[in-house]
Parts: C-alpha cells; structure tokens; sequence
C-alpha cells in the first residue's frame, strides 16, 4: 500500500504461485523499518480507548463489585449508589448495548484481535519463525513483567496504607508476568490478561506453520481454520471433559477459548492476504469465508453450555464492520496524530489501565472528587503511566528485540525468509524486517 501515507503491504498475494504469478526478487522494493500503515494505527487507537473507556468511565464507577476484586477497599459504588442512574457514561454504554449490541470492551478486543492478524502475518513474511518469536518475546515479555510488577506494587502499598490486604502474591504476580494465569486458574495481577495468552497462542501457531519456510497463504489460513474448529470440538466435547479432573477440564475449556480468538484472528490475516492484490472480489470472498469459520467456531465453543467469551457475536460482527471499513478508505493525515500517540503507547496502556485506573478512581472519590473530574484525572494517570512504561521499558525492549533478532539471522542465514518470500518456490530475497511500529 502507498496511498495512505504508510507503508506498503507487504509482498503482494498468497503463496498459490498458479493464481498470480510471482514477482522477480529484485522488482520486489525494500521497505524502510519506520514505515507504518496508518489506518492500523487509528484501529489501534480506537480499541485501546474502547477498552480503557469500557473500565474507567462504566466498570469503575457502575461496578463496585468487579472493581472490588483488585481494590478491596471498594466496597460500595464510588459516587454514591444512585451513579448507575446518572452516570452519562454507563446511560450511553447501556443504549449501545441495547440498541447494537456494542459492549465497549468487547469491541475493542475485536479490534485488537483482528489487527494482530493483520500485523503478524506480515511480519512473518519478512521474518523467519525463530527471530520472530524472538521479537515478539522481547517486544512483550519486558513490558508486562514491568506493568505487572508496578501495578502489583503500587496495589499492595495503596491497599496497606488502608489496612487491606492485597489480593496478588509473590506467586500469582509471577504467574501473571509470564501471562500463565488463566492457564494455571491463578489470580491475575490484571483483569486484561486472557487477551494477551489469546495473542501468544496465535503467534506460536502462525510462527510453526510459517516455521518450514513458505509463506501462509489463503489456502493454508483455510486449512488452519479448520484444524481449530476441530481442536475447538475435541477440547469442549463434554465425553472427554467428563473423563478428566475438574482442574484439567478448566484448563481445556481455557484453551479451547484461546484457540477460538485465534480463529478471530485469522479473519485479519485474511485481510492481509487481500490488501494490494488488486482483486477485491476475492478478497471479499475470503473475508467471509475467515468470518463464516469464526462464527462456527464460536456456536461450537458456546453451544455447549451457553459459556460466555471475551469477544461476542455482536461484537465481533461489529469489529469486523470496523476494521472493513478501515480497510477500504485507508484514513491517514495530520489530524491523526493524537490517534497515533495513543497507538504508540496502546500495548502499555491497556495492561496498566486496570486495576491502576479504579485505584485511582477510589483514591480520588475518598478526597470528594466527582465522577467527571475523578474518570478524567485517573485517564491522565494511566496515560502517563503508560508513556513512561512506553519510554523506559516498551522501547529500548523493542530495540533489543530487533538486535538480537538480526543476531539469529546472521547466524541461521537468510534462507529462511528467501523462501517464504519467493512463496517457498525459490531462491528469493529478504523483503525487509518487520516494522516494530506495524507490531502491536
């Protein structure tokens, strides 16, 4: 892509070298590692605030009983019992619901869940599986071990200096920072944790079946869609959950779910496979067909008994509509710079925004702050919170990630990514890393 103001897509068609014939490697143009996509970046924005809009502004002051779960200092409405009557933010949420559907918090997810698919497959057709795990490792694991452990600390002197006893442990927080705790049946440090193992599924799925050398292209994304639904049959087949012990059953039903965002995500993959091939058509045709196996797998995996999902009908529908329309009009220009800030520092912001935000929030209420001025003073702690995080940890991680990922390219050679860019059928060239700025 060149007419947005971003980067260019990526190396064009899938890997089915009888439906388009391949470029030569040295007719492929390099691409800078600054270059972004920008439409991304307002999707990324636009999630991220849907989120922290859907805890702060409705869960925080609409929900002491949620809130209370990581603030036990919590144990009534913040500003007064009649807040969900007036409370313009949750009269809003409440009509959005009602009226579309539209669940704040799910919404974004979707939208996360649907630009990672974008994202990742095109980073792994420029990266070879070692390295990109790598990368992905550094760019991930620094930032939540630092998000976890701040938002651990702060929580438990916050707590302390109010004669409360924290809920986290030295176990559950380490547990946490390796984003196990949904896996384990743990404590999470914060409540934003299941989204993120969803995404860490997805890259070690995408990166094996990437791992042999070819690129993943729309039949493989098929195929891979189908191998879920399987998986997604066997783990919530009640015969089988009936013959294991209660903690084992938890944990398949746990990633049977992961594995159903996986399957979300393979909708944005999808996308990326479409963008700049000239052939809407059948970009389309995929779209629906990737949509068609996500609401498959979501009547199997909820169809067993009702359990609800992070990410719902109405809600991925709607994220899908979104990210569609992004898709087409590639918005771009300089009244996006805000949206892009927010981007820059989403990843930060979303695992520091809660329970940080709600600490804030009762901190504020107990000085006799309102409801407006306390859920905008608490946004602006967690946006500097996040900056910071993004400053001193997000970046020079990145950076480190992108050196060390050069290292084992140089020592596994180049191989790897000339094949899966030449569609596994020849010698190739390196397209070019992977943009950190196009990673969530």
């Amino acid at each position: 892509m060149t007419g947005d103001g971003g980067s260019t897509s990526g190396t064009g068609p899938s890997a089915c070298p009888e439906e388009r014939p391949e470029e030569r490697p040295e007719e492929r143009p390099e691409e800078r590692p600054e270059e972004r996509i920008v439409w991304l970046d307002l999707l990324r924005a636009l999630a991220v605030l849907l989120v922290v809009w859907g805890h702060l502004f409705l869960v925080g002051p609409n929900d002491p009983t949620t809130v209370g779960l990581w603030v036990p200092t919590v144990a009534g409405h913040l500003f007064g019992p009649e807040t969900p009557d007036w409370n313009p933010h949750g009269r809003l949420g409440l009509a959005l619901i009602r009226g579309a559907g539209i669940g704040a918090g799910s919404l974004g997810v979707g939208l996360f869940f649907l630009v990672s698919g974008f994202v990742i497959l095109r980073a792994l057709d420029r990266t070879p599986s070692p390295e990109f795990l790598l990368r992905r490792a550094a760019r991930i694991f620094p930032t939540l071990a630092a998000a976890v452990a701040a938002t651990a600390g702060i929580a438990a002197l916050y707590l302390a200096a109010h004669g409360v006893a924290a809920p986290d442990t030295a176990v559950t927080v380490l547990l946490s920072a390796l984003a196990l705790s949904g896996l384990l049946d743990t404590f999470p440090t914060t409540p934003v944790l299941w989204s993120l193992a969803a995404e860490i599924v997805f890259y070690l799925v995408l990166a094996a079946v990437a791992a042999p050398g070819r690129r993943i292209g729309l039949g493989t994304i098929g195929a891979l869609s189908l191998g879920l639904l399987a998986a997604i049959l066997a783990l919530r087949a009640p015969a089988l959950l009936s013959l294991v012990p209660p903690p084992a059953a938890r944990r398949m039903v746990y990633l049977a779910e992961l594995l159903l965002y996986v399957e979300l995500m393979l909708v944005g993959c999808v996308f990326h496979r479409g963008h700049g091939t000239g052939r809407p058509l059948r970009t389309a045709a995929w779209v629906l067909a990737a949509t068609g196996g996500w609401l498959l797998s979501l009547a199997v995996f909820s169809g067993v008994d009702g359990r609800h999902t992070g990410v719902d009908l109405p809600n991925s529908l709607w994220a899908i509509a979104i990210f569609t329309a992004a898709f087409l009009l590639r918005p771009a220009g300089r009244w996006l710079g805000a949206l892009r800030w927010t981007a820059a520092v989403s990843y930060p912001l979303y695992l520091l925004h809660v329970p940080l935000g709600w600490i804030a929030l009762d901190a504020l209420a107990r000085q006799g702050f309102g409801l407006h001025a306390a859920t905008l003073l608490s946004l602006a702690i967690v946006l500097l919170l996040a900056w910071g995080l993004h400053r001193a940890v997000e970046l020079p991680s990145r950076r480190l990630g992108r050196r060390a990922g050069r290292a084992v390219r140089r020592w596994g050679g180049d191989a790897t990514v000339a094949s899966r860019s030449s569609g596994g059928q020849g010698p190739g060239v390196v397209v070019g890393v992977a943009s950190a700025g196009a990673e969530r």
